[in-house]
């Protein structure tokens, strides 16, 4: 059967774009809390806490985008949100990787691969307010 539109924004755009405002708004918090001392053991475990977080909700919101079909109407935005995730995900490994080699450039590229990520958020929002 056709997926409406208004059971595709509940089942699986508003969770999914709920998990990644999850994701992407405490970042900037983490990073400046950490880069008081980044080599504090208990300041990069409270960080790789939040980065376990962000992956579990990732992965909720993966499995959420794909749990239905979109409808055609809102295509556009399911491909933004459908970047997004992928965007968030490359930049999650990033940052990931940063915990274990220190190295201030997997941290740059994972910020900035969030930063994309929620860009492409708020046109998968305007794709779909477009569309209602």
């Amino acid at each position: 059967s056709q997926t409406t539109i208004e059971q595709w924004l509940r089942g699986v755009y508003n969770p999914t774009d709920r998990l990644i405002g999850k994701i992407i708004k405490p970042l900037k918090a983490e990073v400046r809390a950490l880069s008081a001392d980044p080599f504090d053991d208990e300041l990069m475990e409270v960080f790789t806490t939040y980065l376990e977080e962000c992956r579990a909700s990732l992965e909720k919101a993966q499995a959420k985008f794909k749990s239905m079909p979109n409808p055609s109407a809102v295509a556009s935005g399911a491909a933004n949100l459908y970047y997004c995730l992928n965007q968030l995900e490359d930049g999650l490994e990033e940052i990931e990787r940063f915990t274990y080699t220190y190295d201030d450039s997997y941290l740059h590229t994972g910020q900035e691969l969030f930063r994309i990520s929620d860009g492409l958020r708020k046109d998968a929002k305007a794709d779909i307010r477009a569309v209602l």
